[in-house]
């Protein structure tokens, strides 16, 4: 890549001041003495593309600086290529037909009047040099004169078909001729004009548009023929190429090239190329000079492949090129660019852009300044701010409800994740929430919006939609932002009752989701609310564990030891219920510490703990409290030998749980002091039912055939 062309913008990534224009960059492109014929051309043209009225001043410079020919032909040469009619350079370009310059410069002024169709000034210039005394001027303003539809030009061109008139001059008035009305250049032009010259202006000209249309829409389509084919070529030799070096030589001679369809031919490749390999520097580095290429096909295809790329060196020529772009596609797809990079200097650029005329354009903007947002917030507090106040303007002046609704959609979420204090733009999301005619689509970004701000004035407009049956999706999001809205369960308690309950509430979703928003709310709940909840889910224990936990940690938090022992023997018997045994056993043991420091009663507890130890197999442990519990008070005896003997008989003959049976019941036979005749009676028998079922068992040494005999033998 040419040093002078990367200059610009490698300095300018140094810094997050982000210039309006490149049009110093190209000026200085185009002075360098160093810089090659074709980059000082493709200077030129991208300065005629640009709106910056200094650019255009010093295309006017470069045409009048006959001090440097190359800087001037570049100049004159781009305006020949571009249809740009400044008036301002009218007689600059007049100036250049003279003999005493380059034929090239005489060829390319006379090209760049074709420009000026609409002056009438200028053809009657160009017609009055048909009898300029150089043979190189009179051809080039013929030339440039044949592309005018004027009557009074076939007129003057008829005369320079005289035998007299030197050969140049004749061909290249019949060239003009036959461009003037789309006939054949061999045909009799005198006879013609015998024909038509005595038409009237107005049905002279409307035939010569009928012919030049119809001769438009076959090099039109002669064109297009010719740059597909010219695409499968370039694009069928680079697959050809292999790998490594020589494929990536072959790209960078397609993207350097002077011909604009093979530039954007080479950034079509490059974005392909960009989904499955890794993009080579030198190609990212050609594709961002082509950023601020003067063909708006070049520019779209190179801000594409960029964006699949995610150069993140690319920020600066695409946000110079983005303050500067005129055409709404390529616009488009330098957003697009951005969008991935995430670079906050993106910013002040994309909030302009917000005004762009075309709503496209504006969501593409509205999207990327979602992505940023984030960053935005995090590095500028204040852009952030002025960035949410300008969406919202946007959103209350081009949209509506029931219309625009994907930029309605895309304003939304980028408000969402900039979280805006301020006031008109959070009545903008509110009065959204609350409007009934919003559409869904929207009204869920809304949702989910509000939900990031966290604040608790939107909490009941939000709960408002929970229960939308028309909309699951509405309902579930709404659920989501209460949940981080809500600053207490208050108005809020029946609702979500309601949600939560099977009998009320069909969708299991929507009472999972419920059930997430009462777990937060539970911790700005207070006790008399919980309390309720307490009566709520007495026959749902897991459910019911959390607000029992919840009660308990403000009991500790306050100091108040026995609620928070009640709540931890609550807590154990609801853990059983819900066959959390391992859990039951630390509650029911911080009940039982608290009562037996304080002299309470813990008969109880003691039972409790009892039976989670055993359904928690804990059997050692267990028969080791209840030995210890016995010692100290013998009738414990009376509450713990029935707990024994039913986990004892549940695991011979509910679950068949033969071994996990036979080492309950030889630890409780073992016990110290020995169980009660009746308790120990009550085991043996069950431990001569186990012994006898293993008889069986062993009295059949091979499977039986019939499957049913083998269980009867169990």
């Amino acid at each position: 890549m040419n040093a002078t062309l990367a200059a610009p913008y490698s300095s300018l990534a140094q810094t997050s001041d982000v210039p309006a224009n490149d049009t110093g960059a190209l000026t200085r492109q185009l002075y360098d003495i160093n810089t090659k014929a074709d980059q000082r051309e493709q200077s030129a043209q991208r300065l005629l593309t640009r709106p910056d009225p200094g650019a255009r001043d010093v295309i006017s410079r470069a045409l009048n600086d006959y001090s440097q020919p190359a800087v001037q032909i570049a100049a004159v040469k781009a305006l020949a290529a571009s249809p740009t009619a400044d008036p301002t350079l009218v007689n600059s370009l007049f100036a250049l037909l003279d003999p005493y310059n380059d034929r090239s410069i005489v060829d390319f002024a006379g090209a760049a009047l074709t420009a000026y169709k609409d002056s009438p000034d200028v053809l009657n210039r160009l017609i009055s040099k048909f009898s300029d005394p150089d043979e190189r001027v009179r051809v080039a303003v013929i030339k440039a004169a044949g592309t005018y539809i004027d009557k009074k030009v076939a007129k003057a061109l008829i005369p320079m078909l005289a035998s007299t008139e030197p050969p140049a001059v004749v061909n290249a008035a019949t060239q003009a001729l036959a461009y003037l009305t789309g006939l054949s250049a061999s045909t009799d032009w005198r006879a013609w004009w015998q024909t038509h010259g005595d038409q009237s202006d107005s049905v002279f000209q409307a035939e010569l548009v009928r012919g030049r249309a119809a001769r438009f829409d076959e090099v039109a389509r002669r064109r297009n023929e010719l740059e597909s084919e010219l695409s499968r070529l370039l694009t069928e030799a680079y697959s050809k190429t292999p790998r490594g070096e020589q494929r990536t030589e072959v790209l960078l001679r397609y993207l350097r090239s002077s011909e604009a369809s093979a530039r954007a031919v080479g950034c079509r490749i490059a974005l392909d190329g960009a989904q499955s390999d890794v993009t080579p520097d030198p190609v990212k580095q050609q594709l961002r000079q082509l950023i601020g290429d003067a063909a708006p096909d070049v520019r779209r295809n190179a801000a594409l492949a960029i964006a699949l790329i995610n150069d993140a060196d690319s920020v600066v020529p695409l946000l110079v090129q983005l303050n500067q772009e005129t055409d709404t596609t390529v616009r488009a797809a330098i957003v697009s660019a951005l969008k991935p990079t995430r670079d906050p200097r993106a910013v002040p650029t994309l909030m302009k852009l917000l005004d762009d005329p075309s709503a496209d354009t504006v969501q593409q903007v509205a999207d990327a300044l979602g992505e940023l947002a984030v960053r935005i917030r995090e590095t500028d507090p204040a852009l952030a701010e002025s960035a949410a106040e300008k969406l919202a303007a946007v959103m209350a002046a081009r949209t509506k409800p029931q219309d625009n609704i994907d930029l309605r959609t895309s304003l939304v979420k980028a408000l969402a994740p900039l979280k805006s204090s301020n006031r008109r733009v959070q009545a903008t999301l509110k009065t959204m929430l609350d409007s009934a005619s919003e559409d869904r689509k929207v009204r869920r970004e809304v949702l989910g919006a509000v939900g990031q701000y966290k604040n608790p004035e939107f909490a009941d407009s939000i709960a408002a939609w929970t229960s939308d049956q028309n909309d699951l999706a509405t309902r579930l999001i709404a659920l989501r932002a209460l949940g981080d809205s809500a600053d207490n369960l208050g108005a809020f308690d029946k609702r979500l009752k309601d949600l939560i309950d099977p009998a009320k509430e069909p969708q299991q979703e929507v009472r999972d989701a419920a059930w997430k928003v009462l777990t937060i709310l539970f911790a700005k709940a207070p006790l008399g609310q919980l309390g309720n909840f307490e009566l709520t889910l007495k026959d749902r224990p897991d459910k019911l564990l959390v607000v029992l936990k919840e009660e308990r940690s403000r009991f500790v938090t306050s100091g108040d030891a026995k609620s928070a022992a009640e709540k931890s023997q609550q807590i154990g018997d609801a853990c059983r219920n819900a066959k959390l045994y391992a859990d039951a056993i630390a509650a029911y043991t911080d009940a039982l510490n608290y009562a037996a420091a304080n002299g309470k009663t813990t008969e109880i507890i003691c039972e409790g703990l009892l039976d989670a130890f055993l359904k928690n197999r804990n059997y050692p442990e267990g028969i080791q409290f209840a030995q210890q519990q016995i010692a100290q008070n013998n009738g414990f005896e009376g509450t713990a030998g029935p707990v024994i003997r039913s986990e004892a008989d549940r695991l011979v003959n509910e679950t068949k749980d033969f071994d996990a049976g036979v080492q309950l019941i030889d630890l409780a036979l073992n016990m110290t002091p020995k169980l009660s005749p009746k308790y120990r009676d009550a085991l043996q028998q069950l431990q001569s039912q186990v012994k006898n079922r293993g008889n069986q068992r062993n009295e059949t040494p091979y499977p039986p055939n019939d499957p049913t005999q083998t269980a009867m033998a169990w």
